[in-house]
């Protein structure tokens, strides 16, 4: 894999990295060198699971550190991009790469940069993913896949994170940080450990926030939340029935 070292002591936002997720982005551009098509973090030309990120990315099971050294390299960072389909790619070596296909095209006509196919010299070559560049923003809903750290053991894709807000906690946010802080708080006090923390938060904290709700809004009806409170109360009366 050719490493261009000028390019990376130029790149500010690779250089300001710290050190342990500067050593996944270099595993990452390794993995990336090997895949197939190049320049995307995939396994048998398929997206891997999260098991197998963090056996390429030499992490064995933490899959929560996976998650979170991929969200700062594409969400914080921004020195990777993810596709449509939640792969993480490599603009830069993709780039590289369609340009060394369309100079391999030209050499098979000779070289002359007169032929179809090629540029004349100086003449600006258009890519496909030239259109983003290093410091751009990342697209919101482009990194659905990409779990983000909401507290010291609570996972959440954005899409989950609002998805579980607007539907459970009618937009307040305050309602959801304490369906978070519960989430954690349960998972420190021992062994416990989830497939899905959204699925953990649909499934049983939904359901005590609603009891609590119903508490709340007994003994304080004056509560200045009384209408989220009210809300998650009814819910959970309906549930009842």
């Amino acid at each position: 894999m050719p490493f261009y070292w000028g390019d990376i002591f130029k790149a500010p936002d690779v250089i300001a990295l710290p050190k342990e997720i500067r050593d996944t982005f270099f595993i990452c551009l390794g993995r990336m060198w090997e895949s197939s098509p190049r320049g995307y973090l995939m396994i048998n030309k398929r997206k891997p699971t999260e098991y197998e990120l963090s056996s390429m990315l030499l992490m064995g099971s933490d899959i929560q550190m996976v998650n979170q050294h991929l969200n700062h390299l594409v969400v914080k960072s921004g020195v990777f991009s993810v596709d449509d389909d939640g792969i993480v790619y490599s603009r830069r070596m993709i780039k590289d790469e369609e340009l060394r296909q369309i100079k391999a095209e030209n050499g098979k006509k000779g070289g002359n940069p007169k032929l179809l196919g090629y540029p004349k010299v100086n003449q600006r070559v258009i890519l496909k993913h030239e259109t983003e560049t290093v410091n751009e923003t990342v697209n919101k809903d482009v990194v659905k896949d990409v779990k983000i750290k909401y507290a010291e053991n609570v996972f959440l894709t954005e899409k989950e994170y609002n998805q579980i807000l607007n539907k459970h906690f009618k937009g307040s946010k305050e309602w959801m940080d304490r369906a978070i802080e519960k989430l954690d708080a349960y998972k420190l006090s021992g062994d416990n450990t989830y497939k899905s923390d959204a699925g953990a938060i649909r499934s049983w904290v939904v359901k005590e926030m609603k009891k609590e709700a119903l508490e709340e809004n007994k003994n304080k009806p004056e509560n200045k939340h009384a209408g989220i409170l009210e809300w998650l109360a009814e819910s959970e009366i309906k549930d009842a029935k």
